[in-house]
């Protein structure tokens, strides 16, 4: 008779968990005033983890489209966290446990900032193919000046920096103009022309979409001798932060040099 009450006893016991309490259901006593001495009964077959904690957190966003932040957050974490969106208040709408929101919050952090101002440094170098390596230009871009070197490139000297300081995914133009002196063969003027949009990422790159061209305009004695087009470049590239990069390196012919090369830089200014 024992035997059986026992039986029955360990099949009618169901364990509840809510929280870390644990409740035996079908008891009438208080849990407060309960023994919570462990069973004799009770092993790992009863035993399980704490459950997870859902929670929902309202993030506000301040500059970026949230339509848009929603699909990359969507994106990065699938079906981990749930999320929604209030368009009227600006506002991400995340549900889901409490290291999943603040993985969610440290993404939209780094991708909701105030917007920036991008900095281009243009730098336009000319130089002779197969010329010695031999340069005349600032220690910054020296690194390039092997890199060119590698390729054919001699002989390299700066003709002109471009600087432009744009918005943050808002277009710039700059068609600025140099006049060299040749001595006896007259005066060379050079008109750079470069236009173009960027963009900072959400992965801390910035995305530029640019057109560039160099011409070259030749006279003596009074008259314009000729004029070419040195140099055209149509792009579009990922540029990373602050690194020399170069755009083109081209054997195009002006009066002072047979090889012109571009390098950008881009940093970036709250």
């Amino acid at each position: 008779m024992f035997n059986v009450a026992f039986r029955f006893l360990l099949i009618n016991a169901v364990v509840l968990t809510v929280g870390p309490q644990t409740v035996w259901a079908g008891s009438q006593e208080d849990p407060a005033s309960a023994d919570t001495r462990p069973s004799p009964h009770e092993g790992t077959l009863f035993q399980s983890d704490d459950p997870v904690v859902m929670r929902t957190e309202v993030l506000p966003i301040e500059s970026y489209p949230v339509e848009e932040l929603l699909e990359i957050v969507k994106l990065s974490f699938g079906g981990s966290v749930r999320v929604a969106i209030d368009s009227v208040h600006q506002q991400l709408v995340v549900t889901g446990p409490e290291e999943g929101i603040k993985e969610v919050w440290r993404l939209v952090h780094q991708i909701d900032r105030p917007s920036h101002s991008l900095n281009f440094e243009f730098y336009y170098l000319k130089g002779t193919i197969g010329g010695e390596p031999t340069h005349d230009l600032p220690s910054a871009l020296e690194p390039i000046a092997k890199t060119l070197d590698k390729n054919g490139f001699g002989e390299l000297s700066l003709m002109a920096p471009v600087i432009v300081r744009v918005d943050n995914d808002q277009g710039f133009s700059q068609s600025p103009t140099i006049t060299s002196n040749l001595g006896v063969d007259g005066t060379e003027t050079l008109e750079f022309h470069i236009e173009g949009t960027g963009l900072l990422t959400s992965s801390g790159a910035v995305q530029l979409e640019l057109g560039s061209h160099l011409l070259s305009t030749w006279e003596a004695d009074g008259a314009k001798r000729s004029r070419s087009r040195v140099h055209k470049l149509e792009t579009t590239l990922t540029l990373p932060l602050e690194k020399y990069v170069v755009l083109a390196a081209c054997p195009y012919s002006t009066a002072q040099s047979d090889a012109v090369a571009l390098v950008v830089r881009v940093t970036i200014e709250d």
